[in-house]
């Protein structure tokens, strides 16, 4: 089944459900979720204090396990679900539905920043946004940067979209490399710069994309990002 439910008591409530920073910590934790679904948390509003990451906010070394666990209705300024920032150790997340989820600058459902090593398997998300109207408003599902090693499998992506910027499911930014996209479906993604711009990198080391693309009829190799085989 879904599992137990996680329900703010509130109907817009400031902080994330977890929040962890590291502050003072010599050791690495795991934080282990799973079959649960989480929703009602956080706030998208350009307001003291921000919420980054509705659900999940780590700002220090970590691992992150989430196994069958459901974010619906999430909102944060940056991730509207989980943020993740100067984490090295390492994020899976497997069975995880992200649905109707709002962040208000970037990463609609998951920001990262110089954190590597992510995974992402066998995933949804469906009718995740960025909600503020400008060209730096990027990464409709994912947004990540100075992140190496991110990769997504068996994954779907469906009415994702920027209301003003760049990536409608996925944008990928400066010093992010290593990244692999496997096995995985896009599908009425829109970036409001690029045109239905469903993954966009900022990499000049790209070869294949120099500002921004689409993920249909792709080929092999784009460069920062190796794909297999796109359903």
């Amino acid at each position: 089944g879904a599992g137990k439910r996680i329900s703010a008591s509130s109907p817009d409530p400031v902080s994330s459900l977890f929040s962890y920073s590291g502050d003072g910590q010599a050791s690495t934790p795991t934080l282990k979720v799973s079959n649960v679904v989480v929703s009602g948390f956080g706030s998208a509003a350009f307001s003291s204090p921000w919420t980054s990451g509705g659900g999940i906010s780590i700002t220090g070394n970590c691992n992150l396990e989430l196994d069958s666990v459901m974010f619906q209705d999430m909102k944060g300024v940056y991730g509207g679900a989980v943020y993740i920032k100067s984490n090295a150790a390492s994020t899976k997340l497997q069975n995880v539905s992200f649905e109707d989820i709002v962040s208000g600058y970037q990463g609609g459902a998951i920001f990262l920043e110089s954190s590597p090593n992510v995974e992402v398997v066998g995933s949804t998300f469906s009718n995740c946004a960025v909600a503020y109207a400008s060209t730096d408003s990027t990464g409709g599902a994912i947004h990540a940067v100075g992140s190496a090693g991110l990769s997504i499998v068996d994954t779907s992506f469906s009415e994702c979209r920027t209301e003003g910027g760049y990536g409608g499911a996925v944008y990928l930014g400066a010093d992010t490399n290593g990244v692999s996209i496997t096995n995985s479906s896009f599908e009425d993604n829109i970036g409001s710069e690029g045109t239905t711009a469903e993954v966009s990198c900022f990499r000049s080391e790209c070869p294949y994309i120099s500002y921004v693309d689409r993920i249909d009829g792709i080929p092999t190799s784009m460069g920062c990002i190796s794909i297999s085989r796109v359903l």
